[in-house]
């Protein structure tokens, strides 16, 4: 296991959006938040950095990509892959209360490269975006089906947790680890 927490500048940052949340749990707020919608008030969870770094390298992140994160939660992974790969990276996520702190600790940390959007993810726009990430794993099924047809108009490299978009071209799987256990991640692009 790689200890990301070496790296001072990242441990800051972490330190920060961890200090945003020392009295609220992230677990509750999305429960709440989804339960006040009448939804699936379980659909929450959180990727591991190592898994992030996995995806980082498997998409080939570079400094020129802009990835687009669809769900970000309260926005480590969008850090993280800003952080380590130096990706422009657009997090999109639905919770306002997740993006107000990400949004706090970006401009404390005078993050340019790191943009946070509180949005829909069937709405937003994808334009510029040269990789996706998506963990949609609790995701239904129409979601899904829209969100493959809205991506299969880009040529995109886009990675997904637990299964391959239907009518994409995979190039490679990884065994990744989520916290529910191990799972596959899907490298892919549109045909």
């Amino acid at each position: 296991m790689v200890n990301f927490y070496a790296d001072s500048e990242f441990k800051a940052i972490d330190k920060a959006i961890l200090e945003e949340y020392w009295f609220s749990n992230p677990y509750k707020i999305a429960k709440r938040y989804y339960s006040e919608l009448g939804e699936d008030p379980y659909v929450y969870g959180e990727t591991p950095f190592e898994t992030f770094m996995q995806i980082g390298n498997a998409l080939k992140l570079k400094p020129q990509d802009t990835l687009l994160e669809l769900g970000c939660g309260r926005g480590r992974g969008a850090f993280f892959l800003n952080h380590f790969f130096g990706s422009k990276i657009v997090a999109i996520e639905q919770i306002p209360e997740f993006i107000e702190r990400a949004q706090r600790v970006q401009r404390s940390h005078c993050l340019r490269r790191v943009e946070f959007r509180c949005q829909d993810m069937l709405k937003c726009s994808f334009d510029g975006a040269s990789a996706v990430f998506l963990a949609g794993t609790c995701l239904q099924e129409d979601v899904i089906e829209r969100l493959t047809r809205k991506l299969s108009q880009y040529h995109a490299r886009i990675a997904t947790i637990s299964y391959p978009l239907k009518g994409f071209k995979v190039s490679q799987e990884l065994e990744i680890l989520m916290p529910w256990g191990t799972t596959s991640a899907f490298i892919q692009s549109v045909h």
